[in-house]
């Protein structure tokens, strides 16, 4: 019994050995087949074989995660580069999608075509795509080009200032004394004349100062009289003389005052004009603090304008103008300039002026805009197309053609016009400068010039009979060749292979 237990045991430790696991040769205690020493001693060499094969466990599949990490990171790597690679395609089809002249541009430079249906060989011989397209390389590396020539410019210069129109003269009229409001001798808007009675008040104290006061003259002027009779005769003084000529005076400055006092109750135009609206109604209680009315002087506007610093030498009070105004489509009003300020605006650089507009039909009113347009005498100025304006942080510039090569002028802008710009440069009527093909410029770049987009400067003849070879080629075309084999028909719904 001892003997079957023994053998046993010895075949469990066999099966679970650490060489089955890692290659290696059998304990000696097993080797043989058989073991030695008590069964509590091979039941504790077992367990410590499987101890060890569980603590060997652990390394082995910790070093097979270790191995495939390396794989995982390359994978990963992998799917970032393919991603950037994907992401910039995407970006470089977006981006040529959005400026399709750029592959037209490639091919125009690198694409070469014959110009006839011959071929390479054929009439015309062979042509470089882009020699007559603005800003494309040419035969010789000359880049196309559309020139245009400067002129020189000596039009009047105008300049066009919004202002604000005002009446020659306006007033509010207010009354000069307190009472009720008896008559309204106007109306809104109405033409009046110069001392016409506007408003009325009630005056009837007023009369009757004045009628006392002619009273009180008369009797002062009678007493007068008898006095100086009197004194004729030696029997009054001088002192009561004297009494009688003061009290005449008292009384004529007694009737003015009421003449006065009468007058104020009566509002009158201080000139001609034309009348504004009013709140006020018979039966109204003003005072001096209350507007009747607003009069203005339209015979006559003054547009008050600011001009530029530039300017501030070439107006002067006297200068004819022309004005047009927004609300008046179409009408032109002539005037003068009337005042000149004698300073600048420090913050804006502008110098103030005021032009008087003749308004005969009173068609203008005060608070309109008038555009006003100012004609200075020309000087030379030399004119380039707004094409050849460029812009870089130096300023502007032009691209001057001298000879096959180009060369960099600045400019300085002086007027924008329709097409055109002045400027003040070293240039000189009939230079030419670039207008088309700036793109590939550079300073001291050859160029070829060209009449316009896509035409050369000079078209080529066409050689003899080309037409007539087109016309062949295209008659061919459309014919069937007769020396080709015939071409065997295709059963319906069968394909050859």
């Amino acid at each position: 019994m001892r003997s079957m237990v023994e053998g046993a045991a010895n075949r469990r430790a066999l099966r679970s050995a650490p060489s089955t696991a890692f290659g290696g040769p059998p304990p000696p205690s097993i080797r043989a087949g058989g073991g030695s020493g008590p069964p509590h001693e091979i039941v504790s060499r077992n367990r410590n074989i499987a101890a060890r094969r569980k603590g060997c466990g652990a390394p082995f599949k910790a070093g097979m995660v270790r191995q495939a990490e390396p794989r995982s990171r390359v994978s990963l790597f992998k799917q970032i580069i393919l991603s950037l690679v994907v992401l910039g395609a995407a970006y470089g089809g977006w981006y040529v999608y959005q400026n399709p002249q750029l592959v037209s541009l490639a091919r125009e430079t690198v694409g070469v075509e014959p110009q006839a249906e011959g071929g390479r060989g054929g009439p015309g011989g062979p042509s470089v795509r882009g020699a007559g397209i603005a800003g494309v390389r040419g035969p010789g590396g000359a880049t196309n080009v559309v020139a245009a020539t400067v002129e020189a410019d000596n039009s009047a210069e105008r300049l066009t200032a919004l202002g604000s129109a005002k009446a020659v003269r306006a007033v509010a009229i207010f009354p000069q004394v307190t009472g009720m409001v008896e008559e309204i001798a106007f109306a809104p808007g109405e033409a009046v004349e110069e001392g016409q009675v506007l408003v009325r008040l009630e005056d009837d104290e007023q009369e009757i100062a004045v009628e006392r006061a002619k009273v009180s003259l008369e009797e002062a002027g009678k007493a007068l009289e008898r006095a100086r009779r009197l004194a004729q005769s030696k029997t009054i003084t001088a002192v009561t003389m004297d009494e009688a000529e003061t009290a005449t005076r008292m009384a004529e400055i007694e009737l003015r005052s009421a003449e006065i006092a009468l007058a104020r109750r009566q509002i009158r135009a201080p000139f001609a004009g034309v009348t504004g609206l009013t709140d006020i109604s018979v039966g109204d209680l003003v005072s001096s603090s209350t507007e009747i009315v607003d009069l203005a002087d339209l015979s006559a506007l003054v547009v008050g304008f600011e001009v530029p610093e530039r300017w501030a030498g070439r107006l002067s009070a006297g200068d004819a103008i022309g004005a047009t105004a927004p609300g008046l489509p179409g009408s032109v009003f002539e005037g003068t300039i009337r005042a000149v300020d004698n300073r600048l605006d420090a913050a804006s650089r502008t110098l103030g002026a005021e032009a008087l507009l003749a308004n005969p039909r009173r068609e203008l009113k005060p608070g309109m805009s008038i555009a006003v347009e100012i004609t200075s005498p020309g000087e030379e100025r030399l004119s380039v197309p707004s094409l050849a304006l460029q812009w870089d942080r130096g300023g502007a510039f032009v691209w001057k053609i001298e000879g096959d090569a180009v060369a960099r002028v600045p400019v300085q802008v002086l007027r924008r016009g329709s097409g055109f710009v002045l400027v003040e440069a070293e240039l000189k009527d009939g230079d030419e400068v670039v207008v088309e093909g700036i793109q590939r410029l550079r300073e001291g770049a050859e160029v070829a010039r060209v009449d316009g987009p896509g035409q050369p400067a000079e078209e080529a003849e066409e050689p003899q009979g080309a037409a007539e070879v087109s016309r062949a080629a295209e008659e061919a075309e459309a014919e069937p060749d007769a020396t080709a084999p015939p071409q065997p028909r295709q059963r319906p719904g069968r394909g050859r292979s």
